[in-house]
């Protein structure tokens, strides 16, 4: 039985049945730790750690578009204007 509900693998977000938020790999292995579904292990640590900072990563990202597509019009204009 899963102790977190909601949320997706994928981020590791969701609720306990206490309703405490779990929001990140590093929370969920936390918990499952104190609820004692894991047993502590150093490797899997060093793991969480880095999921975590890439879950922060992606949390924090912008998307930034690289096409400015006013100007793609004037280069298609450009183009047409040349064949």
């Amino acid at each position: 039985m899963d102790a977190v509900d909601g949320g997706s693998a994928a981020d590791g977000s969701g609720s306990t049945p206490d309703g405490q938020t779990i929001s990140g790999p590093l929370q969920l292995y936390e918990h499952r730790l104190a609820a004692e579904e894991l047993r502590p292990d150093k490797n899997q640590l060093v793991v969480v750690q880095h999921l975590q900072k890439l879950s922060d990563e992606l949390d924090s990202y912008k998307h930034q578009p690289r096409l400015n597509y006013g100007k793609l019009s004037e280069v298609s204009a450009v183009c047409r204007s040349l064949c």
